[in-house]
């Protein structure tokens, strides 16, 4: 039975990257490249860090390229939700005594959204991309939090994405459920792939 809930951010509880890939699409606008949207949120879907590095070696951006994606970055905030039944299931969760917590690149607006939807005080912890742990694959953070917490790795489940979280769930040797919005490829299999959260609520609670 899974106790312990180690979630991704975007992507996974809230519905960020139409946001996102306004900001990319509108910076790389501005400078005079036309990029599909759906070639850039497929680029997204394996990690913002290699987004930027292809768009900058392809096109030879210098650090306008990222001054204009921070420059979008109130409209990509404003146009983030939680996806249904996200905080449904995360309540669930925390108020049948099992914790929550989150590892995600993403920096101090995670809690800014949590926040704004009453959210924060579903997760045990929050590991943000300022917390200094090596970026996933690498399960660093993982491994802080199962240790930290006294976790029985067999009660531990990670939910994301992309094939990031399935990789670092293989390495340190727990669970994982994708989350299939976009119908990602991947290589390795996660143990469970579910396409509404609801189904994710069934796996924690049913022990399935």
């Amino acid at each position: 039975m899974f106790k312990e809930i180690i979630w991704d951010f975007d992507g996974t509880l809230f519905d960020t990257y139409p946001g996102i890939v306004y900001t990319y699409k509108h910076a790389l606008d501005e400078l005079g490249i036309e990029e599909d949207e759906e070639a850039i949120l497929e680029l997204l879907k394996r990690s913002a860090k290699e987004a930027i590095e292809y768009y900058r070696d392809t096109y030879k951006l210098d650090d306008s390229f990222i001054h204009l994606i921070k420059k979008h970055k109130e409209t990509e905030i404003d146009m983030a939700k939680p996806f249904p039944y996200a905080e449904e299931v995360c309540r669930r969760i925390a108020e049948s005594g099992r914790r929550n917590y989150i590892l995600t690149h993403r920096g101090y607006t995670t809690q800014e959204l949590l926040q704004q939807y009453n959210m924060e005080d579903l997760f045990t912890e929050i590991i943000t991309g300022h917390s200094g742990f090596k970026r996933k694959p690498d399960p660093e953070g993982y491994a802080y939090l199962v240790d930290k917490y006294n976790m029985k790795k067999e009660e531990v489940l990670i939910v994301g994405d992309r094939e990031l979280e399935i990789l670092a769930a293989k390495a340190l040797g727990v669970k994982v459920c994708l989350y299939d919005t976009n119908k990602i490829k991947y290589i390795e299999k996660p143990d469970y792939v579910v396409t509404s959260l609801q189904e994710v609520k069934d796996i924690i609670m049913n022990g399935q």
